[in-house]
């Protein structure tokens, strides 16, 4: 792995974590290398390095209470062995490339139409699994590219929010810096959560698309 890969993740990181403010220090990664030689096994595919990256830095967070909801879905940033085993539990349900439908492409052709596949890998989630996922693609359409992340924006739609890791990042980090994503108080139970500027409810993940990461 490049050492300039693994000190450009570092830097997103702290960037992100500065970006949200006093939210940030309600983060917990875990520490510590994770154990990628079973779970690369299990899955059949060897991770990019950007992920690959943030796995040596963090083996994943802590699903705390009233931690900043800073990714879709409220979701977190899954430990290598969670994700191997989100993998296997979906085994039944994984569809081929040509099981598609009438529409064999979603997102501008960036995203093949399938709800499962065994190319596609959930790397944050809520603590179940069963709200707006997150994964890494390697199963992508024609016009997307192999590693991209997407979100889950509903039962079987698909959006693009990165074209790898780092870029799903540096996206984050930015809109955060520029104000185009903003920090909402804590409120009932929860802890607090990002929004998109101006819209205290509806979804963000658009403003990942339209940013310029830098």
């Amino acid at each position: 792995m490049s050492e300039n890969v693994s000190t450009r993740i570092a830097h997103l990181w702290q960037r992100l974590v500065q970006a949200l403010g006093p939210a940030g220090q309600t983060l917990r990664p875990l520490p510590g290398r994770a154990d990628l030689q079973p779970v690369e096994e299990g899955l059949g595919l060897r991770l990019p390095d950007d992920y690959r990256a943030w796995l040596a830095l963090h083996d994943g967070e802590d699903d705390v209470p009233g931690r900043v909801e800073y990714l879709p879905g409220g979701g977190f940033l899954l430990p290598a062995d969670v994700t191997l085993k989100r993998w296997v539990n979906h085994q039944e349900w994984f569809q081929g490339d040509d099981d598609t439908g009438e529409a064999p492409f979603q997102d501008g052709d960036r995203i093949r139409n399938v709800v499962f596949h065994a190319r596609r890998v959930m790397i944050a989630s809520n603590r179940f699994g069963d709200g707006d996922n997150t994964f890494l693609d390697f199963c992508p359409g024609p016009a997307g590219t192999a590693g991209q992340v997407i979100v889950a924006t509903s039962e079987c739609d698909f959006e693009v929010i990165g074209a790898s890791f780092e870029d799903f990042l540096r996206r984050l980090a930015t809109a955060l810096e520029e104000g185009l994503l903003e920090v909402r108080p804590a409120r009932g139970g929860n802890g607090p959560r990002v929004v998109a500027r101006g819209d205290d409810h509806g979804r963000w993940e658009s403003v990942l698309r339209e940013v310029t990461p830098r």
